[in-house]
């Protein structure tokens, strides 16, 4: 699975892209699943923005798209600045990073029932 696919250049060095954040296994501080807590908030009947394919070529594979429904990927669409492969490994490790932070204060307490 591809962690970062480039959907289009919409400027000069600047790129719409799809980043593929890995949900981690365990629950919050509320006893909830993250990763149910993420699926939660998937639409199932279109759970990526990439079209079906076998991932490459701007597509999405059905083990891929399995793994956002069921919460264990995140999927998120962002504005990137980048020309290198390197350079886009770097973003995904920096963006991947801060967005598994919000997601954890975000449903810090999801689930939660008193």
């Amino acid at each position: 699975m591809a962690n970062l696919h480039v959907l289009e250049q919409i400027g000069p060095g600047r790129f719409r892209v799809v980043l593929h954040v890995a949900i981690p296994v365990g629950n919050n501080p509320a006893g909830f699943p993250w990763r149910t807590a993420v699926a939660a908030h998937v639409d199932a009947a279109k759970p990526s923005v990439l079209p079906d394919g076998d991932g490459t070529a701007g597509t999405i594979s059905a083990a891929e798209k399995a793994q956002i429904i069921s919460g264990a990927v995140l999927e998120v669409v962002r504005e990137e600045k980048g020309q290198t492969t390197a350079s886009a490994a770097n973003i995904y490790a920096l963006r991947s990073a801060a967005i598994l932070a919000e997601l954890q204060v975000r449903y810090n307490q999801y689930g939660r029932t008193v």
